[in-house]
């Protein structure tokens, strides 16, 4: 049996860098998702281009698996490119059913609920807040380099942050 789900990793619909968008989540975690073909790493969010739902956020390319699989992947790749950030995924009851345990065992939890108008489902809202490492406290630099960095740097993020 072939594949009919794809999940996808985008860029949070609100433009927030900080928080990356889980979606198309199948009935059940065992059901089969599509494969994706790899794509080009865009680190568009931290430099400042259009950080919309058009772009997905993993690119490294995926072989048919199952949902679970590819949630462990995308939790992985988050992991390895943005440490820190929300991870949001939001169900409908059906998919809440199903994948409530396996969300809440990775460390998801329900941060609000509501009624779709234009389904007339509940939808639930459930975030992750991914680990990061807090710098040094002599290093200004989010990014790991050097203490100069927002002194050395010209780019729109670094003059912000001296308030330029």
């Amino acid at each position: 049996m072939s594949a009919y789900y794809r999940m996808k990793l985008f860029f949070h619909g609100g433009k927030c860098c900080g928080i990356k968008h889980i979606e198309g989540f199948n009935a059940t975690p065992d059901s089969l998702v599509c494969a994706e073909e790899e794509g080009h790493f865009r680190d568009n969010d931290s430099m400042g281009w259009d950080v919309t739902t058009e772009y997905p956020f993993f690119t490294a390319g995926a072989p048919e698996e199952t949902g679970r699989e590819r949630l462990d992947r995308y939790l992985n790749y988050l992991l390895e490119h943005r440490p820190g950030g929300i991870v949001e995924v939001v169900l409908v009851h059906y998919q809440k059913e199903a994948w409530h345990d396996v969300l809440t065992e990775k460390g998801f939890k329900i941060v609000s609920q509501a009624l779709n108008s234009n389904s007339c489902n509940v939808i639930y809202v459930y975030h992750l807040i991914m680990e990061w490492e807090e710098p040094d406290d002599d290093d200004d630099d989010p990014f790991g380099g050097d203490d100069d960095y927002f002194e050395d740097c010209d780019c729109d993020y670094c003059r912000r942050a001296r308030g330029e």
